[in-house]
């Protein structure tokens, strides 16, 4: 995928600045069409598309810190503008003052009672959170290579901005651990499994009622037990593989 090459790029270039390695020749900045064709929602995520947005604004940062001459220095403080508006909107997605279920759960989770709101992961959470967990750390790696510049010929990271991009990388961070721990404990609730076998079998809307056929097919109802138990524990696994990033 050509989006992943600005990700390769970026930490590359970020990891040889850290290290105070030499960067080598500087190669072309891609354009975001190019990055992501011309219908990225048919090939994409909607996380991946941001990301690769960000990712291409975070790479022309480091690019400026590190002398590059094509990027106008003009460009910085307007990039620097589209990062910390990205964490804001992310923060703001993952954390909720009235609601034990925060807007990314009604968009990656799943729900097992109608009545009782109860979310349980499921893929696009974990990819949603990985996703955004490999962001956090380009913004911290960023922000610690521009703290330890000492050139005056090259621009920097004013502090004021560096402290509130730190300030919102903590939080995201923060709000993820949190609600990956809400999520785990929702696995571990007693019932939980009889449920999901319940969900299967119910094979609610016309995709569920094909997925009921063919594991009725193929299963019967202890081998579904056993299939909906390992199913939980993927998730659980998956989910302590989210607690285990840091930033």
């Amino acid at each position: 995928m050509k989006s992943s090459t600005v990700t390769d790029r970026l930490f590359t270039l970020l990891k040889n600045m850290a290290a105070q390695k030499p960067t080598g020749p500087e190669a072309d900045l891609p354009t975001i069409e190019e990055l992501t064709g011309s219908a990225p929602e048919s090939d994409m995520t909607s996380v991946e598309i941001d990301n690769t947005k960000l990712h291409l604004a975070l790479l022309k940062i480091a690019s400026l810190l590190n002398g590059s001459k094509s990027v106008p220095a003009e460009e910085l403080d307007g990039l620097l503008t589209q990062v910390e508006e990205w964490l804001t909107s992310t923060s703001q997605t993952l954390s909720s003052e009235n609601s034990q279920n925060p807007a990314i759960f009604s968009e990656t989770a799943v729900s097992l009672q109608d009545e009782k709101p109860s979310a349980l992961p499921s893929w696009l959470y974990l990819h949603h959170s990985f996703s955004v967990l490999e962001t956090l750390k380009a913004v911290s790696l960023l922000v610690s290579v521009s703290a330890r510049k000492t050139s005056k010929s090259t621009p920097k990271i004013a502090k004021d901005r560096a402290d509130r991009l730190v300030a919102l990388v903590r939080q995201i961070h923060d709000a993820i651990k949190t609600n990956t721990r809400a999520l785990k404990s929702r696995v571990q609730e007693p019932g939980v499994l009889s449920a999901l076998v319940d969900l299967v079998v119910a094979g609610d809307g016309e995709q569920g009622g094909k997925l009921r056929e063919v594991l009725e097919s193929m299963l019967d109802t202890a081998a579904l037990e056993v299939f909906c138990g390992a199913l939980m524990e993927s998730w659980e696994e998956g989910l302590d593989g989210v607690l285990a990033v840091t930033v």
